[in-house]
């Protein structure tokens, strides 16, 4: 799970350098280079820093709070063991995009990474799927799954 987990954190990463450079190249260098022309010195400050803050803005919200930092989260709480365990039963399995599963256990939502190209990865059916009681060790703030195993029965761990 630590190198799904490491994986899709640098993968994220990298996205995240990638477009905060083709927001700045883009958007903010292309403000500024088009607003060249624009007489009115007030006009030109306005859409630039307009401009600006709304790149900025949209390039922080998109790619670090919704993307890299639910995944920088988990790296950080799998890397420290900071963690509960919890025992359960499956409710809905599905697959979330590319990298993720969203498993519902006992009415509360988790999220496991997922890799296609990895053999070791989870695979749904198999591993895990719906009416499976299982014992999860998952991140305490960002409810990614680090670990799990289907258990026998109720009765065995009470």
């Amino acid at each position: 799970m630590k190198q799904l987990i490491d994986g899709n954190f640098w993968a994220y990463l990298d996205l995240a350098i990638f477009s905060g450079v083709f927001f700045a190249w883009g958007g903010i260098y292309g403000i500024f280079a088009n607003t060249k022309k624009i007489d009115n010195k007030a006009l030109k400050r306005i859409l630039r820093i307009g401009v600006s803050i709304i790149c900025v803005w949209l390039w922080l919200w998109i790619f670090c709070i919704k993307l890299l930092y639910p995944i920088s989260l988990a790296k950080y709480e799998y890397d420290n063991n900071i963690y509960d365990v919890e025992k359960g039963f499956v409710e809905s399995v599905e697959l979330d995009g590319k990298d993720r599963i969203n498993v519902i256990i006992d009415g509360v939502e988790y999220k496991i990474v997922y890799g296609s190209a990895d053999p070791d990865s989870i695979e749904i059916g198999k591993d895990i799927d719906k009416d499976d009681y299982v014992e999860i060790k998952y991140g305490k703030h960002s409810r990614f799954i680090f670990d799990f195993s289907k258990q026998k029965s109720i009765s065995e761990h009470s």
